[in-house]
């Protein structure tokens, strides 16, 4: 459970009291029939990969309510990632 709640608090961004949830990259690690296991920051969870076609392992996905629900390649996760965490910082400076 703890794992669950460090992997929340980095996809919340609370700006001015108002808090949003948003979509993150996060990398497949694990692939086991209709679930698997993203990372981000060291940070794993389970995912159920029903809505998605043909996710293998080294793949992006973006994941909601525990299900990943679209496939990202490399680079355009890459591209998000790094806005995301510009942003982060801006909003700490």
């Amino acid at each position: 459970m703890q794992e669950i709640d460090k992997f929340l608090k980095r996809v919340i961004i609370a700006r001015r009291g108002i808090k949003m949830c948003l979509a993150v990259p996060l990398k497949l690690i694990e692939v086991h029939d209709e679930y698997g296991v993203v990372e981000s920051g060291g940070i794993k969870m389970k995912i159920n990969l029903s809505l998605v076609e043909g996710a293998k392992v080294g793949d992006y996905v973006i994941v909601h309510a525990g299900f990943a629900i679209t496939l990202m390649d490399e680079k355009e996760a890459m591209e998000s990632l790094k806005i995301l965490e510009e942003y982060e910082k801006s909003i700490h400076d």
